[in-house]
């Protein structure tokens, strides 16, 4: 930190000790950790928001995630009127609902963990909005299966999170791979340096 905070001096630049904060992303309990700037302490916080994105120092991810939903709610009932109108073909609504609210809540999912009762919350989410667009009151008993019937699709919502998650690591990969560094490559070198007795020829891959 102080490299960066010499490093912006020179050229004129101060950093704002008030608005910098630091987090700790670990598996073990880190206490007692201070960040200094010019000699004036540094805030730790146990979690922030970084270009929209929720992040804690547990790595934890629902929170994030309810944000998330709620955000796709909210423009989901702004939109109310669009999504209730007799002028829009249901196809057309679909549309509209992947434009705007999709949008909302697949921000950053690239870096999210699915988990099970993430799974859950993104299926219940998906079927929420298409009992909204058919208008089906919460008296009603109508089946999950019937709601799909009527919307005449099927669940998509959690293959589309999925499909980001692939991309984004494919994305990557092809990226390392590129840099003459393929990640499995590097991480199954590492290991056999790891198990290789030190007085035996090394053995290097490909």
């Amino acid at each position: 930190m102080n490299k960066v905070t010499v490093t912006s001096q020179k050229y004129g630049l101060d950093i704002n000790t008030s608005k910098t904060k630091f987090m700790i992303i670990s598996k073990e309990n880190i206490t007692g950790a201070n960040l200094y700037i010019n000699q004036t302490i540094i805030e730790r916080v146990s979690q922030y928001t970084y270009l929209g994105t929720m992040i804690n120092e547990a790595w934890d991810n629902s929170q994030e995630i309810r944000c998330r939903i709620g955000k796709a709610k909210s423009t989901f009932l702004t939109m109310g009127s669009v999504f209730r109108s007799h002028n829009l073909t249901l196809e057309t609504k679909i549309r509209l609902l992947k434009c705007y609210v999709y949008s909302v809540l697949l921000y950053g999912v690239e870096t999210w963990t699915l988990k099970g009762d993430t799974i859950s919350k993104i299926q219940a989410f998906e079927l929420w909005l298409y009992r909204r667009i058919l208008k089906i009151p919460w008296t009603d008993k109508i089946t999950n299966k019937e709601v799909l019937q009527r919307m005449n699709t099927t669940p998509e919502l959690v293959n589309i999170v999925k499909c980001r998650k692939i991309k984004y690591l494919l994305g990557h990969i092809i990226i390392g791979i590129k840099a003459g560094t393929s990640y499995s490559n590097a991480s199954y070198k590492e290991k056999l340096k790891e198990k290789e007795p030190q007085d035996e020829e090394e053995y290097t891959l490909p």
